[in-house]
C-alpha cells in the first residue's frame, strides 16, 4: 500500500519571512548559544535554531515544530550601493553584509531586493558538489543571520551581540568526506553579520562545532520523532534531491551507515528526460528548467501564449525514473548488505520533490510503489511530503554529542 504523510510540522516556515523588522537593536553585552540545523537546497535554505537553554526542558519538542527558510538565490551588491526597501517586512529587506573569518566583506540581496539588481544570481547548483561551493557558505551565514532576526523579533527582544552556534548541516553521502568537512570547518569558524539599514550594529557569530550528516538520515530521524507509534523494525528512507537520490536503512531505529551510497537518479534527471522526450515528439529547442519544473507541477508546458498538455510524456518519464530508481536500489544498495532485503522491509519512506504527484495526481512514487509491492506485498510505502531535515540534524547532533545515545 502507499500512503502520503503530511505532518503539521513546518507549515509556517515561509510566513516567517513576513516578520516585521522595523526596529532591530543589538545588545553587545549579551551572549547566547544555539543548536542549529541547516539544509541548503537549490531553491530554499532551511534552518532551525534551538537555544541551548531549552535542551533540558520538557517542552523541547515544541522547538522542533517549525523551521525557517530563506531563498537560496542571491546577488552580490556593492557595499555602498543604496537600495530602498518596500516595507518593514523581512522579505522586502533581505540585504545583508558579512565578513567570514576576518576576510573581505560581502553584501548579498535576496527576496524582493534581488529584482532591484541587474547582475547574475548566485545559486547552489543542484547537480554539482555542495561542500566546496562558496554559495553554500554564504547561504549558511545568511540563514543564521536572518533566523536570529526572526527569533528575537518574535520575542520582542534585542539580538545578543555575541552568538555561539553548534552547527549541523545536511550533505549528500558523496559529500561526506572528512577532508571536505574539515575544509568547511576552517572556512566557517566565525563571522560577523548585519542587516543593511535595519540594524544598529552587527552580530558576532562563532561556530564552535560543525557536524555533517546525510540528508536521508536526518529526515528519517525527525520523521520518527513525530510519527505515532513505534519505529518499525526495518525501514528504508530514500531522499531524492536535484543531484541524486540517497538512501538510509534503519534497523530498530539505528542506521546502517556502511550502505550509504548515492544513486545516480534525481529530479534534474527527470527534467532532462521530460525535455528530451518533448523535443523528440514536437521538435524545437529544449525547454528551460523553469518551464520544465512548472510542467512537472501542472502537466502543461508553455508554448507562446498557450499551454500544451504533456501529461502523457511526464507520466512515461516518471515511470522510467521509478524503474531505474528501483533497480538501482536493489543492485547498488540492498545487494551490498545482508541485514535486510526488499522482502523483509516493514516500511519504505520516499522523500523529496521528485515523489510529489503534481496537479495530475501521478508521481514517481506511483510506479515505484507498484514495483515494491510486486516483490513484497505487505511492505508499506509512504511519501513524506514535508522536509524535516533541519529538525533531524539537530536531533542527530544532540543524540551524538550531548545525550550520547547514538549507536
Amino acid at each position: 500500500m502507499i500512503e502520503s504523510i503530511s505532518k503539521s510540522i513546518a507549515d509556517d516556515s515561509e510566513s516567517m519571512l513576513m516578520t516585521n523588522i522595523s526596529n532591530i537593536k543589538v545588545d553587545t553585552e549579551r551572549e547566547e548559544t544555539f543548536y542549529c540545523g541547516i539544509d541548503c537546497g537549490s531553491t530554499q535554505t532551511r534552518i532551525i535554531l534551538v537555544p541551548e537553554s531549552k535542551v533540558a526542558n520538557p517542552d523541547l519538542e515544541e522547538w522542533f515544530k517549525i523551521y525557517a527558510v530563506i531563498p537560496s538565490k542571491s546577488k552580490n551588491v556593492e557595499i555602498y550601493q543604496k537600495l530602498k526597501p518596500r516595507s518593514n517586512l523581512l522579505f522586502d529587506n533581505m540585504d545583508s553584509v558579512f565578513t567570514i573569518n576576518a576576510g573581505q566583506s560581502v553584501r548579498l540581496v535576496r527576496g524582493a531586493k534581488i529584482n532591484d539588481v541587474e547582475i547574475a544570481e548566485k545559486e547552489l547548483i543542484a547537480s554539482s558538489k555542495k561542500v566546496t561551493s562558496e554559495t553554500l557558505r554564504y547561504n549558511i551565514v545568511d540563514a543564521i543571520g536572518y533566523n536570529l532576526v526572526q527569533h528575537y523579533a518574535k520575542l520582542e527582544q534585542d539580538i545578543p551581540g555575541n552568538i555561539k552556534i553548534l552547527l549541523s548541516i545536511a550533505l549528500p553521502p558523496d559529500d561526506l568526506l572528512d577532508k571536505d568537512i574539515e575544509i568547511l570547518r576552517s572556512q566557517l569558524s566565525r563571522f560577523n553579520w548585519s542587516l543593511v539599514g535595519r540594524m544598529d550594529g552587527h552580530i558576532e557569530v562563532s561556530i564552535t562545532n560543525l557536524a555533517a550528516y546525510s540528508e536521508p538520515e536526518a529526515q528519517a530521524t525527525a520523521y520518527y520523532l513525530f510519527a505515532e507509534g513505534d519505529v518499525p523494525e526495518e525501514v528504508l528512507l530514500l531522499e531524492s534531491g536535484g543531484r541524486n537520490s540517497a538512501p538510509v536503512i534503519l534497523v530498530n531505529g539505528n542506521p546502517i551507515g556502511a550502505v550509504l551510497k548515492s544513486i545516480d537518479q534525481s529530479g534534474s534527471k527527470l527534467l532532462d528526460k521530460i525535455g528530451t522526450s518533448y523535443v523528440r515528439e514536437y521538435g524545437g529547442r529544449m525547454p528551460s528548467t523553469r518551464h520544465l519544473e512548472n510542467a512537472v507541477k501542472t502537466g502543461k508546458i508553455k508554448t507562446g501564449n498557450t499551454y500544451m498538455d504533456i501529461t502523457s510524456i511526464i507520466k512515461s518519464c516518471k515511470d522510467q525514473v521509478a524503474e531505474d530508481l528501483y533497480q538501482r536500489l536493489l543492485s547498488e544498495v540492498l545487494s551490498k548488505q545482508t541485514v535486510v532485503s526488499i522482502e523483509t522491509l516493514n516500511e519504505i519512506l520516499l522523500s523529496g520533490r521528485v515523489f510529489l504527484p503534481g496537479d495530475y495526481n501521478y508521481s514517481v512514487a506511483s510506479k515505484f510503489t507498484s514495483l515494491v509491492l510486486q516483490a513484497s506485498p505487505h511492505t508499506v510505502v509512504k511519501v513524506v511530503e514535508k522536509n524535516m531535515i533541519p529538525q533531524g540534524l539537530v536531533l542527530l547532533y544532540l543524540y551524538e554529542k550531548v545525550f550520547n545515545v547514538k549507536e
